[in-house]
């Protein structure tokens, strides 16, 4: 171990210290320095104050953009509130011009329909008149010993002169289930002042039971080759004399060429005493027949929730499924299993 200090203590070319080694170091390093500085500290400097101003103006233009996105986009909800509120005012304008002129519409068509309606009245009357007179007495009693012979034309004239309700519904545009009403308000009407309503209303529906089980009368009524005058002669010798006011309605229909549509006429006259005796006629149609109990349980919440008397039809359609559709008019309520799953569907498609 005596030979470590020895060793330590000997000088070393490494740890021994040169002096002019060292000023030649100093010189070469202080002139790399100079050199580093004059060529190339000067263009780095440049270099990096070029980058800060092109970071420092791009930040200035992102602020004028922002700056200027923010008074477009202020501009532009001014400008949809104003068309928003130009928008509000058109509709309203629209609506008003709509609703001016469907008020003025409905007061026309019902002006129209008022005069229709009084005028068939004075032809049924004066129709009762004449056969109260009995100006046609002979002759009909030869139409009820002997079946009328039908006139064929080869076309019906459109200009008779008993046909003026219906050329007047034709040009204002009234829909045929109009003139339906029309007819079926007249006898209604004067069946009602004349105090014979039931009597009326019961021939009418026997007439219309028979015009159901009769294919071949409803033919011959809606023939437009047999001249009306043969049609009310027919219509005559089915009516008899029992109910004269019926009767003379029947021809009054039959010489305005509206003989074929008896039956959608008197579908609007019981639409007109269901509405006098409060009866609502609703159909109940259900996968399977019911019973008479489970009707009457039915029927009697749709009288309790409607305060009215209910005439119900039964209908048996297995397409539903199960559960029931009730119909009352144009509104109708689908409880069925079909009417569930179609809804499902329609919300899952939505969805």
């Amino acid at each position: 171990m005596t030979h470590i200090p020895a060793v330590l203590g000997a000088s070393s070319p490494l740890t021994k210290i040169v002096p002019g080694l060292m000023i030649w170091t100093l010189v070469f390093f202080a002139i790399t320095f100079y050199v580093l500085k004059r060529f190339a500290f000067g263009p780095i400097q440049k270099i990096i104050d070029e980058r800060q101003e092109h970071i420092r103006r791009s930040f200035e233009d992102a602020e004028a953009a922002r700056e200027q996105s923010r008074e477009l986009l202020e501009e532009q909800r001014v400008l949809l509130g104003e068309a928003r509120g130009q928008a509000e005012q058109i509709i309203a304008e629209a609506r008003h011009t709509r609703d001016a002129l469907d008020l003025r519409m409905r007061e026309e068509t019902e002006a129209e329909r008022q005069r229709r309606l009084e005028e068939t009245r004075r032809e049924i009357a004066a129709e009762t008149a004449r056969a109260r007179r009995g100006g046609r007495a002979h002759r009909r009693g030869g139409i009820a010993r002997r079946r009328p012979r039908a006139r064929l034309r080869p076309r019906p004239r459109a200009d008779r002169r008993g046909n003026r309700i219906a050329r007047l519904l034709a040009a204002r545009g009234v829909g045929i289930a109009v003139a339906h009403r029309i007819y079926a308000e007249a006898l209604f009407g004067a069946a009602k002042d004349a105090d014979r309503l039931a009597e009326v209303h019961e021939a009418f529906g026997d007439f219309a039971v028979a015009l159901e089980r009769s294919p071949e009368l409803r033919s011959v009524l809606r023939n437009p080759q047999l001249d009306p005058s043969a049609k009310a002669e027919i219509l005559a010798d089915i009516a008899g004399e029992d109910e004269p006011l019926f009767k003379n309605f029947l021809l009054v229909v039959a010489e305005k060429g509206r003989a074929g549509e008896l039956d959608e006429i008197a579908r609007e006259f019981e639409r007109l005493m269901a509405h006098e005796e409060r009866l609502l006629e609703v159909e109940l149609t259900t996968a399977r027949e019911l019973t008479d109990a489970e009707a009457q349980a039915i029927v009697a919440q749709i009288e309790k929730a409607a305060g009215r008397k209910v005439e119900a039809t039964r209908t048996v359609d297995p397409g539903i499924v199960g559960g029931i559709v009730l119909t009352a008019g144009s509104y109708r309520a689908d409880a069925s299993l079909r009417g569930r799953l179609e809804r499902l569907r329609q919300e899952l498609v939505r969805s």
